[in-house]
């Protein structure tokens, strides 16, 4: 019997140490088991009686107890800040033009639009003629009063093809240094090695050719090719093939002087190429690039003209039958004179 009351007390104590350290139960308390109502407490078993005292405080226990709180871990949110704008250097304001104009200018009136005009359509010029040897080779340039010029020293220099055709004016200054250089070098044979010269004045009806190198004749006292003292030879050229010298002479009548060939060689065979008559002057052969024709300047009436001929007839020209063919080249209405074909 005092078994049991020392039980029941240990049971209120778990009860009232239970109640005073757990929260309340938020549910419902299970109902406590009962006793066996058929258990003679005076007769029972101590045992027994032990056994479902026990039982009955862990179930009360077991109903009692708060559920097990879980933990939930706390994680901190990290907040990144929005970045800073940045902050732009502030911008000067664009300089303000003044539209007062200082009072010592003066303001440009406002004129009206005029109407639209039509362009003037550019005509295009022919650019001057070169005057190079190059641009001329085989043509022939000369002397000409025309653009009123007067023979013989106020001239413009011309150049026309070798047929006579195409002719027109060249640039004087151009012109003359391109004629002198080219004039220069008439007298001499292809190679460059020998040269033939005429008398540096030839004032009389006795004037001679020399021919030979150029140191040796320079002072005309040897190489002689014309007869000498025999009639006036001047305006010696050589042929560009070598083959042939061409010169001015009064041979058959002083008082005309014609168109001679010969090689140039001694004692050499001569050939008139011309016969004028009647006091006509004939003065300043050149040979063509192929040594196949010679211009030369002729008084053709009162006109100084460029004639041309055939360089290689074998025979004299008589009055009624000229093998070399001569011919009026220029054909104008001015003074042409001094021909110098370009090769």
């Amino acid at each position: 019997m005092n078994l049991i009351r020392v039980s029941i007390g240990l049971l209120v104590l778990l009860m009232v140490t239970s109640c005073g350290d757990a929260p309340p139960p938020t549910a419902p308390a299970p109902t406590a088991l009962a006793l066996p109502t058929s258990v003679n407490l005076a007769t029972a078993d101590a045992q027994a009686i032990e056994t479902t005292v026990t039982l009955r405080v862990q179930a009360t226990l077991t109903a009692a107890a708060s559920p097990p709180t879980v933990e939930v871990p706390t994680i901190a949110a990290t907040v990144t800040p929005p970045p800073q704008p940045q902050t732009a250097a502030p911008s000067m304001p664009p300089p303000t033009l003044s539209v007062a104009l200082s009072p010592s200018v003066t303001p440009v009136p406002v004129r009206p639009t005029d109407a639209p005009r039509a362009v003037p359509t550019m005509v295009p010029t022919q650019a001057p003629p070169g005057v190079t040897r190059q641009e001329l080779l085989g043509k022939i340039i000369f002397k000409s009063a025309r653009d009123k010029g007067k023979y013989p020293n106020n001239f413009e220099y011309y150049v026309m093809d070798a047929d006579g055709q195409n002719q027109r004016k060249l640039p004087k200054g151009p012109a003359q240094a391109l004629y002198n250089q080219l004039l220069a070098l008439e007298g001499f044979s292809p190679d460059r090695q020998q040269l033939v010269l005429g008398e540096v004045a030839c004032n009389s009806a006795r004037c001679d050719l020399y021919v030979g190198p150029p140191e040796v004749i320079q002072n005309r006292s040897q190489g002689i090719w014309t007869p000498k003292g025999v009639h006036a030879a001047t305006d010696p050229v050589w042929s560009p093939d070598g083959s042939n010298i061409a010169f001015v002479w009064t041979r058959d009548n002083e008082r005309t002087k014609n168109i001679f060939r010969a090689p140039p060689e001694s004692n050499p065979q001569f050939v008139r190429l011309t016969n004028f008559g009647g006091k006509r002057d004939t003065k300043h052969p050149t040979y063509s690039p192929d040594s196949a024709q010679i211009a030369f300047a002729t008084q053709d009436g009162s006109r100084w003209q460029i004639w041309v001929l055939d360089a290689f007839a074998d025979r004299d020209c008589v009055e009624e039958n000229c093998p070399s063919n001569p011919r009026n080249l220029s054909k104008s209405s001015a003074n042409d004179w001094d021909p110098l074909w370009v090769k």
